[in-house]
C-alpha cells in the first residue's frame, strides 16, 4: 500500500457509512447481562518483586465471559492516600500482558494498573470461544459463523469485566478508571469504553478492529489477512462473515463513546491502515483528541507515551 492510504486531508474527513446491525444494542446488552449474571470469582495474590519497596504487584484471576478464567497483573503504589485512579491495559494481537516493570510507568504516576491476558492468546488466560466448523490460524475467524459464537464477543466482554474487577478494589476510585492499549489493545480500549460508559477516559493507539471491510481490502498482511484466507476457502460465506463482524467493528461502536478520548494514528501503518482507525475516530462522540504521526509505521512513538501520561493525569485528576 502507499505510505499513506489516502491524502491526509481526506483522512481527517473520512467518515464512511456505519454498517451496524439493527439489533446491535440488544446484542451487547444481552452479552453484558450474561457476563454479569455469573460471580466475578476474583483471586488476587501478591507477587514478590525487586521493586516491591515502592510498588505492590499482584497476580489476578477472574471469571470472564462464558466461564473463561482471565489472568492478569495488578500493580499499585505501596503508599496510598485515599482512592486512586486505575488504568485498564490491553495488549496487542497474539501477545500477552506486559512485564511488571512496564507497569511502573503507571504506578509512578500514583495510579493502579490492571493488565490482562486476552483470552486464548499468548498469555495465561484460557478461552471458551468456539464456532461451527474450523478457523484460519489465529483468532480472527474463530466462531465467525455467528455473532453469538465469535471470538471477540468474549474478548470484548472480558475487557468490560476487567472494569468490574477494578471497581471491586477498595483502593480504586471507580469514577477514575481509564482504558488504553495499542493495536488490538487500542481496539479493545475503544470497545470497553463504548460498552461500559462508566469508563472515565480511553486512549487507543494505532487501533485494530476498526472498519473491517476496508481493512480487509487494503491491509496487506496479518491479522486482517486471516479473514481474507477464510473467504478464499469459503467465498459463499462472505455475507455472513461481514454480518458477524459488524457487531464487533469499533467503527460501529464508536458512536456510543462519550468519555474523553486520546487517539494516536500512524500515517505509514499498513497493519492497521490509518483510514480504518480514522473511520472509527470520526464517528466517536465526546471530547476526543487525535495525535497523527504522519511518518510512523505500526508503532507508538516514545513522545506519544509521554503525551498520553500527561493527558491521563489531566483527565483523571
Amino acid at each position: 500500500m502507499p505510505s499513506i492510504d489516502m491524502p491526509v486531508e481526506e483522512l481527517f474527513r473520512y467518515k464512511p457509512q456505519l454498517t451496524q446491525p439493527e439489533d446491535l444494542e440488544e446484542f451487547w446488552s444481552q452479552t453484558l447481562k450474561e457476563l454479569r449474571a455469573e460471580p466475578l470469582a476474583s483471586q488476587i495474590e501478591p507477587i514478590e518483586f525487586p521493586n516491591s519497596s515502592r510498588t505492590a504487584f499482584f497476580k489476578v484471576r477472574f471469571r470472564g465471559f462464558g466461564n473463561t478464567m482471565i489472568t492478569g497483573y495488578l500493580a499499585r503504589p505501596k503508599e496510598i492516600q485515599g482512592k486512586i485512579p486505575c488504568i485498564l491495559l490491553y495488549h496487542g494481537y497474539s501477545g500477552s500482558k506486559p512485564s511488571m516493570l512496564d507497569l511502573c510507568r503507571y504506578t509512578n504516576m500514583g495510579w493502579a494498573v490492571l493488565a490482562i491476558d486476552v483470552r486464548g492468546q499468548n498469555g495465561e488466560s484460557n478461552s471458551t470461544s468456539f464456532g461451527e466448523g474450523g478457523a484460519v490460524k489465529g483468532w480472527m475467524t474463530i466462531g465467525i459463523d455467528s455473532p453469538q459464537n465469535y471470538y471477540y464477543r468474549g474478548a470484548y466482554a472480558d475487557c468490560v469485566r476487567a472494569f468490574d474487577l477494578a471497581c471491586s478494589l477498595d483502593f480504586v476510585d471507580e469514577n477514575r478508571i481509564a482504558a488504553t492499549g495499542g493495536s488490538q489493545g487500542g481496539g479493545l480500549s475503544i470497545a470497553a469504553a463504548a460498552l461500559e460508559p462508566r469508563i472515565a477516559a480511553y486512549a487507543p493507539d494505532v487501533a485494530f478492529l476498526c472498519h473491517f471491510q476496508r481493512a480487509i481490502q487494503i491491509a496487506p498482511g496479518y491479522p486482517y489477512k486471516e479473514i481474507e484466507e477464510y473467504l478464499r476457502k469459503w467465498p459463499e460465506r462472505e455475507e455472513q462473515v461481514f454480518q458477524t463482524l459488524s457487531y464487533f467493528d469499533c467503527m460501529n461502536l464508536a458512536p456510543w463513546l462519550k468519555a474523553p478520548g486520546l487517539w494516536s494514528v500512524s500515517g505509514n501503518d499498513s497493519t492497521c491502515p490509518p483510514s480504518t482507525t480514522m473511520a472509527a475516530y470520526n464517528h466517536a462522540q465526546g471530547d476526543k483528541q487525535l495525535k497523527f504521526y504522519r511518518y510512523n509505521y505500526h508503532e507508538i512513538p516514545a513522545q506519544h507515551e509521554v503525551a498520553k501520561l500527561s493527558w491521563l493525569a489531566e483527565v483523571l485528576g
